[in-house]
């Protein structure tokens, strides 16, 4: 089941979330182990929002009834939410973190984030990031400490929407999941620097692996090849320069990593139907 969302209509939601404020938190990591029957549970909820992660299996009530989870799995319970869990068959560990605000509930609905059932998750290692730079804020209060837990809470729901499983995980082997986010990385890495000669060999030298393998998955990835990526983020690059800068042609078109400017030319002209000159005239 692809549990794939748009996010792309977040903006009216975020202008309009208040702050959130951090009530409470604690991490596993700071408190002993508790029992393996030790139940926490609270019938008429908590009056705020809770964020858990479990780092050790657990047992839940959810609205479908009693249920066992592995470690690793999240759980959001609403404010009114009654409260019941316990480990299975280990010590019983969680991160857990308390807050509220206006707007909340919403926000989820709309991240499509689920609220009092347990969910697996294929960001975790940047939500546990996140969350621990939650707890260094809440210790240090910094000048404005208040006001970077808002965002940093904010960014933990959008990690988390974000590292449902997309549809195109669908046809990834379990090969391609782990080797998906060195690719990003490499990504980042050549559209950061576009004036580098880059080619496919020193790509895949970055992995490592073949440069023919690198480029199949690559498109796989991306739904472009390498070096059409690099292509698209030189030209694009190029517009911006010749819009913004006085430099000559030729200085722009080795900035953005062209080897000649009759190749630049050739390329802008055939991408954009205009010449670059004739580009920055027409916008000037």
């Amino acid at each position: 089941m692809s549990l794939y969302y748009p996010l792309d209509n977040l903006h009216y939601s975020f202008i309009n979330l208040n702050m959130i404020e951090l009530i409470n938190m604690g991490s596993s990591v700071n408190y002993p182990d508790r029992e393996i029957d030790d139940t926490y549970t609270n019938s008429n909820g908590l009056g705020d929002w809770v964020f858990m992660h479990f780092t050790t299996p657990f047992c839940v009530k959810t609205p479908e009834g009693l249920i066992e989870c592995s470690s690793g799995e999240i759980l959001i319970n609403s404010p009114d939410y009654p409260q019941w869990h316990r480990g299975v068959g280990t010590c019983f560990k969680n991160d857990w973190l308390i807050f509220n605000g206006e707007g909340i509930s919403s926000l989820f609905k709309e991240l499509h984030i689920p609220i009092n059932f347990p969910f697996k998750n294929i960001k975790m290692e940047k939500v546990i990031s996140l969350f621990n730079d939650i707890q260094r804020e809440k210790i240090m209060t910094d000048k404005f400490w208040k006001e970077k837990v808002d965002l940093l809470i904010k960014g933990l729901f959008l990690e988390i929407a974000r590292g449902f499983e997309n549809e195109n995980d669908l046809y990834y082997t379990e090969r391609e999941k782990d080797l998906l986010p060195k690719f990003q990385d490499i990504r980042v890495l050549v559209k950061q620097s576009p004036d580098k000669k880059w080619k496919v060999e020193e790509m895949a030298e970055l992995v490592p692996l073949s440069p023919n393998r690198f480029a199949v998955l690559y498109n796989k990835f991306f739904q472009k090849t390498p070096l059409s990526d690099l292509l698209d983020t030189r030209l694009t690059l190029a517009k911006a320069l010749l819009l913004n800068h006085t430099a000559k042609i030729e200085v722009i078109a080795e900035q953005c990593g062209f080897s000649s400017i009759h190749y630049f030319w050739r390329m802008f002209k055939k991408r954009y139907g205009i010449s670059p000159s004739e580009y920055r005239k027409t916008k000037s």
